[in-house]
């Protein structure tokens, strides 16, 4: 038996397949820029700088992993 989540997983999997690659990415873009501004308004931040925090800890990320470290 299918629920209403597995018809609207398939509906969206269908829709997905159907987009060409540049719509593709252009959806995961505006995801990513929509994401970004929820961000920075839950966080009280002006969008430049949460980008700029978030682009500050990857790089951190990126160095601790080069030494070894773990958290």
């Amino acid at each position: 038996m299918t629920s209403c989540g597995d018809h609207f997983k398939e509906e969206t999997r269908r829709a997905a397949a159907a987009l060409t690659p540049e719509e593709r990415m252009q959806r995961a873009l505006a995801i990513g820029k929509r994401d970004l501004e929820f961000f920075a308004t839950v966080s009280g931040q002006t969008v430049e700088q949460a980008r700029q925090g978030l682009a500050a800890r990857r790089a951190a990320d990126r160095r601790a992993a080069q030494k070894g470290w773990t958290f």
